[in-house]
């Protein structure tokens, strides 16, 4: 199982970063809560926590992050010894949007439909995994009150062939 746990962590590492270079990379510039422009930055399954003078803060916040993302794996499954494993992925988006008209959520929107895009165009990911062409990727917006910050996130599952078993995708 030590494998396959690393393998995962190189999974989640890898999407990361693929979400935050090639599908958004130095393209996608977002407001931060200073006012400043910057590209979205990626964290694996949660945000890092910040320190105040040395000690553990609370619960990091969207306030500390804007604008980020973080990709979750958050399950899979393994049918038999022959069958890829599935694993299944989230990814959460925020932004920081202050203007009055409240109309953050359509950069979210974009970014969805940017990283949507991406992967119905290259369902083989980091050589590694692919979606399945039969797979549905599904998207949300927060229905929450949080102005100024604004979230949605995207959810589909990859499959990771097995070792030594063959893949007609990958």
């Amino acid at each position: 199982m030590q494998e396959g746990m690393q393998s995962l962590t190189a999974l989640q590492t890898g999407l990361k970063d693929l979400f935050e270079s090639k599908i958004f990379g130095d393209q996608v510039l977002l407001k931060t809560p200073k006012g400043e422009m910057t590209t979205i930055a990626g964290y694996e399954q949660d945000l890092p926590k910040r320190l105040t003078d040395g000690e553990d803060s609370s619960a990091p916040s969207a306030e500390q992050y804007a604008p980020f993302f973080v990709l979750q794996l958050n399950g899979g499954s393994r049918e038999n010894s022959q069958d890829p494993d599935t694993v299944d992925v989230e990814v959460i988006f925020c932004i920081y949007d202050n203007n009055d008209i409240n109309q953050g959520h359509k950069d979210v929107l974009n970014l969805i439909e940017k990283a949507i895009r991406y992967l119905e165009q290259h369902p083989t990911l980091l050589k590694a995994c692919y979606i399945p062409p039969d797979t549905s990727i599904s998207w949300t917006l927060a229905d929450e009150d949080s102005w100024p910050y604004f979230f949605g996130s995207i959810s589909f599952s990859v499959q990771i062939p097995r070792k030594g078993v063959e893949s007609e995708y990958i």
